[in-house]
């Protein structure tokens, strides 16, 4: 529809375009031929007046001696003006320019001094178009020609030389009305446009029925087939009733191709994606069976982890005993050499040891297997078991650890266990990375319904780029060591629905961040719990 009405606008317009330029160039043509023949006419009228009125009144009327004309002659001068509808005024000038004679109509009078001064000096006829605005408009102004919405009235003025004995003794002044031209071009005009307009309308049908046929019927066939193959329909054809050689029949034998080919490729395509249904089918079953595969070498692998860390957790358990045994016989029992060589075992012992331990949490923990044991326990207690067991390693890097536990801030409620391998985890990653004569410090803050703690040391530090990786499990860093421990804290805290946040400044130390909930007895806490 749209290209129907594109092709005829664009007809219509090109149509338009040539009957207003043909109107345009033969209302041009009739204008200058008005003109010219309106010209013509009052020309030859003012000349024929002129030579009447030397005929009635002689020249040498208007001689120096002038003699005024006679009765008989005026009379028979404006009987004769009289009758000529189109004279607005006449006027008879002698040498000096003073007015002898006038005749003119109701508000016609008219004068241009100029016109009258040339004809003076050229001694030869003079004369103009002017245009006058209304009856009380004497001198006009001069035209080059008739314009067709002109409302000013339009007159020719004439001025005759009148001579007698080769001597200039007057000039008769005509003025000639031809404002009927303008209204003439007017009703030619509307005359114009009228045809105009019916041939143009005339033009609007016959192409427009012409479009509606040629153009308007195939296209509406061929959009409706476009319809239905848009909806699935592979057989939709075109048929047109036209000749063959009319580009619409073209267009809708290349539609038809296209249809076919259409099938063709869906043909092509079902087959295809039955294929593809196949093979997917196919994937998903291996992909089910690798699944089963993969969880089942998972498990074996877990169990076999499992029972291989708690094998080796019980001899270990064993020597870190019989090590803290020979330890307390100090150095008089034993000798220098052999307590230091007992206290390097246990210390290997204790890591050993712990390794063990988180390496079993985490098999524990990716399982799923962890539960929790939650109950109201005070932190500052706990925190003095974890640090006995951390005094041999202490005293022998020459660490120092402070714990400082405000009284309203030692009642907590969680698993006092793992919290207590929270503490071991931090603190054991804390002396790994804080040289000789070092501190680490163990403190806490009341925070609402919450306890924060932290756990910070005067070590080397995390770089920036590294704090988001810490605690991933079995990540290793330079600084950070393997990140078992650390990663099995950040799952405790979270299984205690808590935060864990750490901050470090290379040179400066690190810090750890977490919170645990207040205990939920709170008259057992400390009255400065609410503070």
């Amino acid at each position: 529809m749209r290209l129907r009405s594109q092709i005829v606008g664009i007809l219509f317009l090109l149509f338009g375009i040539a009957i207003f330029s043909v109107a345009y160039l033969n209302m041009s043509i009739l204008k200058g031929t008005l003109e010219s023949l309106s010209v013509q006419q009052a020309q030859s009228e003012s000349f024929m007046v002129s030579q009447l009125i030397e005929q009635v009144i002689p020249p040498e009327y208007y001689s120096e001696e002038f003699k005024p004309a006679t009765p008989a002659q005026k009379s028979t001068l404006l009987a004769y003006l009289s009758r000529l509808s189109n004279i607005r005024s006449l006027d008879i000038f002698d040498r000096k320019g003073q007015r002898i004679y006038d005749f003119s109509r109701k508000g016609q009078y008219s004068f241009q001094p100029e016109l009258l001064k040339e004809t003076f000096q050229e001694a030869r006829p003079v004369s103009g178009l002017f245009a006058y605005n209304d009856e009380d408009d004497r001198k006009g102004e001069k035209i080059e020609g008739f314009n067709i919405f002109e409302k000013r009235v339009v007159a020719y003025e004439y001025y005759y030389p009148v001579f007698y004995d080769s001597s200039h003794v007057a000039v008769i002044h005509l003025s000639l009305g031809v404002t009927r031209v303008s209204w003439l071009l007017r009703i030619i005009l509307a005359g114009n446009m009228l045809l105009t307009f019916i041939f143009l309308l005339t033009a609007f049908l016959a192409i427009s029925i012409w479009g509606e046929n040629a153009i308007n019927r195939p296209i509406r066939y061929i959009l409706d087939a476009q319809e239905k193959l848009g909806r699935g329909d592979f057989g939709v054809q075109v048929e047109l009733d036209m000749n063959p050689s009319n580009e619409m029949v073209q267009m809708s034998n290349s539609f038809n191709r296209m249809v076919g080919e259409l099938n063709k490729i869906q043909a092509q395509l079902q087959e295809k994606t039955q294929h593809l249904e196949q093979l997917n089918e196919e994937y998903h079953r291996l992909n089910e069976s690798l699944e089963e595969e993969v969880e089942r070498k998972t498990q074996e692998l877990r169990d076999f982890f499992s029972i291989l860390t708690h094998d080796l957790k019980v001899p270990l358990a064993a020597i870190q005993g019989y090590t803290d045994l020979l330890l307390k016989t100090g150095e008089e029992g034993l000798g220098e050499k052999k307590y230091q060589y007992v206290r390097n075992i246990s210390i290997a012992t204790r890591n050993l040891l712990q390794l063990v331990r988180n390496m079993l949490d985490s098999v524990k923990y990716e399982a799923r297997s962890i539960k929790y044991y939650q109950e109201d326990f005070d932190l500052d207690e706990l925190l003095e078991e974890v640090k006995s067991n951390f005094q041999v390693l202490l005293e022998s890097k020459g660490i120092r650890l402070i714990v400082d536990i405000p009284p309203f801030c030692r009642m907590v409620h969680g698993d006092s266990g793992k919290i207590g391998q929270v503490f071991a985890n931090l603190i054991s990653n804390s002396m790994d990375h804080t040289g000789r004569d070092g501190e680490i410090k163990v403190s806490a803050r009341a925070k609402a319904e919450y306890v924060e703690v932290e756990v910070s040391d005067t070590g080397a530090g995390i770089p920036s780029d590294q704090l988001e990786q810490v605690f991933d499990k079995l990540t290793h860093f330079s600084r950070t060591g393997s990140g078992l421990g650390l990663y099995i804290v950040k799952v405790i805290i979270e299984g205690h629905g808590q935060k864990l946040r750490v901050e470090s400044k290379e040179g400066k130390g690190t810090s750890f961040y977490f919170t645990l909930a207040r205990a939920r007895k709170r008259e057992e806490a400390s009255p400065l719990m609410g503070n």
